[in-house]
């Protein structure tokens, strides 16, 4: 990003000279945000500048934006009086505290169309493509996802209607990948991994499988290292890598596998 000013204070004094090639000078001043309150604000201490910019809707500190989003999502989830719990997710969180000046938290909800697919695959399709956030009903994912905004529109119905929209659009594709992957058991995809190289001197991943079964000493132990990758060549792990293994575990499980090959899919990874 294009640098627009640069703030430079010693002893409650602005330190003023010009910056060779940026064509600025620098001075005690800054900027609060681009939107909500634009104009310039002077400073002479750090904890002027750290408070100046909080009233101009700029939260300085990261942690506290972080917070402030926590707490606003959960307070949201409360308002609905429907026993609703924020699906932690600290990697999210941080990822998201980075996107806003001043966080402003909204509630939206899913599709039911789309809630018959398993929890993983909605919450992953939500924080990978549009950052949102997840809830839980007891111990399955609620219809309603958290989303913040740097911003906060007049008209709030348009916007949330926007990304409910953009979110059916994206869990469409989800849908289509998992129905596609559905229709073909794992085993008969085994057979692709020989197309993939897994290292110039050692052979393909199909060749990786079978050294790995040879190493096996008990029947579920064979059949859990002969399925172990197949989910790489689903179309759900193509579109999500951060599911491999969980995908093999639910594929599995639908293919009539026993509960013990696919629960080693998952923890092979």
């Amino acid at each position: 990003r294009p640098i627009r000013s640069i703030s430079c204070v010693y002893n409650a004094e602005p330190v003023v000279f010009k910056v060779s090639g940026l064509d600025l000078t620098t001075g005690n001043k800054t900027f609060g945000h681009r939107f909500l309150a634009p104009q310039s604000i002077t400073f002479k201490t750090f904890d002027d500048y750290h408070a100046n910019l909080k009233n101009a809707f700029v939260i300085l500190d990261h942690q506290e934006r972080q917070n402030m989003i926590k707490k606003g999502l959960e307070e949201k989830a409360a308002s609905l009086g429907m026993g609703l719990q924020l699906q932690e997710n600290q990697t999210l969180l941080e990822e998201v505290a980075g996107l806003v000046d001043y966080p402003f938290v909204h509630l939206g909800k899913i599709d039911p169309q789309f809630m018959n697919l398993p929890d993983q695959v909605l919450s992953t399709s939500m924080r990978v493509h549009q950052k949102y956030f997840s809830f839980l009903k007891g111990d399955r994912l609620a219809p309603y996802f958290g989303v913040v905004t740097n911003v906060n529109p007049s008209d709030n119905k348009e916007m949330l209607d926007g990304y409910e929209r953009v979110l059916k659009a994206r869990l469409s594709d989800a849908a289509f990948f998992y129905e596609t992957d559905c229709r073909v058991p794992l085993v008969k995809l085994v057979p692709k991994l020989d197309s993939i190289i897994f290292h110039a001197k050692l052979g393909t991943l199909g060749q990786k499988v079978h050294r790995l079964q040879d190493l096996m000493t008990t029947e579920h132990g064979k059949r859990a290292a002969y399925l172990c990758r197949a989910d790489l060549v689903t179309h759900m792990v193509g579109e999500f890598p951060e599911l491999q293994g969980i995908m093999g575990q639910i594929y599995a499980l639908q293919n009539g596998e026993s509960p013990a090959v696919a629960l080693a899919l998952k923890e092979y990874y």
